[in-house]
């Protein structure tokens, strides 16, 4: 290969894992640029409407205080931050601040994290899996060939039929079911390793360290944009809006109640993925849903209706039954 095609390419490989965010939040009706109050020279943007006098210490910004006001718009914010940046997944850090001032929530990149140091795992020549990692047994069914000894007539084992002796009748199988007890002396499983790393890095100074901050403020309840985010991402490129994922966050009260009714209706739940993805694709919002996921999402829902109506998971399928019938 040519030696300037190779430097080119390396040059647009590396130029496409170091970029910028640019997050555009709609205020009032106009599209603020957050990346004025973002960084050394931070300031308020422009064309932010509704702005206050005076802003709580490295913040700039404030959030609009019609839509966004007191501790429990918390969830209507980090949905707001996670909304206006497309290029990647943002998740809420578990440490947040709390001072006398107020709260701040910390949303970064999903590619801050990193692997643990019992998640790498070795690979070992010989094997096409790494060290720790649970095996799956795949189950396969008996050869029919005649040169295996093992014919269709042969399997024919029924335990019902009285010509067969004893030993050869099927073995009646034990009811298991039920809570079993859990010894004290037992001790904890050991952690398996990861199949995949996913996104973490095994390096920690490889990860992203791109985040946005808001803070809330105890004295006035509004929502503040601390100056002091970053958005610049490094170490892997920007992602596509059409191959994002869609979750139990995207849809809407009735878009919910329209997927429940397919999945108490039977409809297969790849069926009703392709359906929900053509649905909110259509309303404007990027991605589509796994069966998985919908599987997922449905299963909670009943977990939690169960819970409601007292129905525990010690319980026997009849048992169950005869429950919801009594509601």
């Amino acid at each position: 290969m040519d030696l300037s095609l190779t430097d080119s390419l390396k040059s647009i490989l590396v130029s496409s894992l170091h970029w910028q965010q640019l997050p555009v939040v709609l205020h009032d009706g106009a599209s603020v640029e957050l990346c004025h109050a973002i960084g050394e020279n931070a300031c308020t943007p422009p064309n932010a409407p509704n702005q206050p006098e005076m802003y709580p210490r490295r913040s700039h910004y404030q959030f609009d205080s019609k839509v966004y006001k007191g501790i429990q718009a918390a969830d209507d914010i980090i949905k707001l931050v996670k909304s206006f940046c497309p290029g990647c997944r943002l998740y809420s850090q578990r440490t947040n601040g709390t001072t006398k001032l107020g709260t701040t929530l910390t949303l970064c990149c999903n590619h801050y994290q990193t692997l643990s140091s019992g998640s790498i795992g070795n690979f070992v020549a010989g094997k096409f899996s790494k060290v720790g990692v649970v095996k799956e047994n795949v189950k396969g069914r008996s050869g029919t060939k005649k040169e295996d000894g093992n014919t269709s007539f042969k399997r024919m084992v029924n335990s019902k039929m009285k010509s067969k002796p004893n030993n050869q009748r099927r073995r009646k199988t034990v009811d298991e079911r039920g809570k079993k007890p859990v010894s004290k002396s037992k001790k904890p499983p050991i952690p398996v390793t990861r199949r995949t790393g996913g996104v973490r890095k095994a390096d920690p100074e490889e990860r992203c360290v791109m985040n946005i901050k808001v803070f809330f403020c105890d004295y006035d309840q509004y929502w503040y944009l601390l100056s002091s985010s970053n958005l610049a991402h490094r170490f892997h490129p920007e992602q596509d809006e059409d191959t994002d994922l869609l979750n139990e966050a995207d849809l809407s009260e009735n878009q919910f109640n329209y997927m429940r009714v397919m999945y108490e209706k039977g409809v297969a739940p790849q069926t009703i993925a392709n359906i929900m993805s053509e649905v909110l694709n259509k309303s404007g919002k990027s991605g589509e849903f796994l069966a998985q996921t919908i599987r997922n999402i449905n299963e909670k829902c009943q977990a939690a209706m169960d819970v409601i109506a007292g129905i525990s998971s010690d319980m026997t399928i009849a048992e169950k039954t005869m429950s919801r019938l009594n509601e």
